[in-house]
């Protein structure tokens, strides 16, 4: 029987942790010697919170070195990155043909070093002599959480793309949409994406997931894919109901790009991937993109709402 501990920032969410059997640790991404110090002290450490932080995976990293050398055995390390790996400069004008598979390590490894996300990768596959890491890559996450570490107030109840997106066209009072929206992207389900965590963790646990190697372990978090317009356009549609503009979205200037997206063109970059791996290990997802283009009216009357 393990015991669960997880870093938290804010000091009156410690309490709702406990509440839940949850073991509390006061901190955050930039406190590295407290994560060195935990990583050290767990058997299995799971990270969500940050793909890019690469000061803080490599503070993990550390810790993770250090419980492989006082236990003699390699630690589970369960890491997020995301397919955004896979993306490229489209800015909504064209779709690629290549679709990446999980199983196919030497493709995703031929990946740029550049690419967003990959330098916190590889510093994982540089320690793989001594720790065993799986990567686990989602998609496009949507649904609106609803479970009791949100109902609780310490999980936050949205992802991150779409409510981007819904937010910057309400604060436009249009739809809007990057280039002409013709690039792809894969999506996948909120709750569905975690049954991969669940799935990486107990099939490691019980020797049905061969430890990693040095090539790496990688998972995408993939059930559907999406063109950028239909997205867009489900998202006009819906918030023209609601007297917000007009149905169909018109194209994000590039003042509007800086001023809602920070100056980056990410919504209309390219990712398209196959997850074969978490099948293998008998996930078995349900949702469509169908399901995902359903989910908007819930995300925007959610943000309506809470904003």
């Amino acid at each position: 029987m393990y015991s669960v501990s997880a870093l938290v920032r804010a000091k009156e969410k410690a309490p709702l942790l406990e509440s839940v059997g949850v073991r509390p640790i006061l901190g955050s991404l930039s406190d590295f010697d407290v994560l060195e110090k935990e990583a050290a002290a767990h058997d299995v450490t799971i990270h969500t919170a940050d793909a890019d932080d690469i000061p803080a995976a490599k503070a993990l990293l550390k810790g993770l070195k250090k419980r492989a050398k006082e236990t003699g055995k390699k630690p589970l390390f369960i890491h997020t990155s995301g397919t955004g790996v896979l993306a490229d400069d489209a800015r909504g004008e064209f779709a690629y043909d290549t679709v990446y598979d999980d199983a196919d390590v030497k493709q995703i490894n031929g990946l740029p070093d550049y690419a967003l996300h990959r330098d916190v990768d590889l510093a994982i596959l540089d320690a793989s002599e001594e720790i065993n890491a799986h990567i686990i890559l989602p998609s496009t996450i949507y649904g609106v959480a609803t479970h009791d570490l949100v109902k609780k107030g310490i999980a936050h109840a949205h992802s991150i793309q779409v409510p981007a997106l819904v937010r910057a066209s309400i604060a436009r009072m249009q739809a809007g949409v990057v280039g002409k929206g013709l690039n792809k992207w894969p999506n996948v389900n909120v709750a569905e994406v975690a049954e991969i965590y669940t799935l990486v963790l107990t099939c490691s646990l019980s020797g049905k997931l061969r430890p990693s190697t040095s090539a790496g372990s990688y998972f995408f978090g993939v059930n559907g894919e999406h063109d950028l317009i239909d997205v867009s356009r489900t998202l006009g549609r819906t918030l023209a109901a609601r007297g917000i503009g007009q149905a169909e979205p018109t194209t994000f200037t590039d003042e509007d790009i800086k001023t809602y997206f920070g100056g980056s063109y990410y919504l209309g970059s390219n990712s398209r991937a196959k997850a074969s791996r978490a099948r293998e290990l008998g996930w078995k997802p349900a949702k469509t993109t169908k399901d995902f283009l359903e989910s908007i009216e819930l995300e925007v009357e959610t943000i309506l709402k809470e904003d």
